[in-house]
């Protein structure tokens, strides 16, 4: 006659109490093994948690690069573009002082003779009065003389 650990009499059921064992010990290997197997899907999905968050910061990473290029392209483009309209308002501002200069040079070109024809005038005038003072000075004179 067998006894288990209890202290009953198992012959009686047709176990003995190490078959019993054998049988617990079956059963807790088997639940080792069921829980290796879950620990092991858990780690498998963590991992490839990871793995995903670590693609999409990759993506978000490539995706700010991108953008930052983009927006330097975009400054850089800018820039050119200020510099375009900075030199088309020089050249426009230098043909305009151009222009002025030239009015101005005319303006005194045209006073300047003006001028230089006035003094020609004035010059004619006192010529012409000077000849005729002295044309009355000498027909005075050639009277007076006439009259002695």
């Amino acid at each position: 006659m067998w006894a288990s650990n209890s202290g009953n009499n198992d012959c009686q059921f047709g176990k003995s109490a190490d078959a019993v064992a054998a049988e617990a010990e079956a059963a807790e290997e088997a639940a080792e093994s069921e829980a290796a197997a879950a620990v092991e899907a858990v780690v498998s999905e963590v991992a490839a948690a990871v793995d995903a968050a670590a693609s999409e910061a990759a993506a978000t990473d490539a995706a700010v690069d991108a953008a930052v290029s983009e927006a330097a392209a975009a400054v850089d483009a800018a820039g050119s573009e200020l510099a375009a309209a900075a030199d088309a308002v020089v050249s426009e501002a230098a043909a305009a002082v151009d222009a002025a200069v030239s009015e101005a040079a005319a303006a005194v070109d045209a006073a300047i003779s003006e001028a230089a024809a006035a003094v020609d005038t004035a010059a004619s005038g006192a010529t012409a009065a000077v000849e005729e003072a002295v044309s009355g000075t000498a027909s005075a004179a050639t009277s007076t003389a006439a009259a002695q």
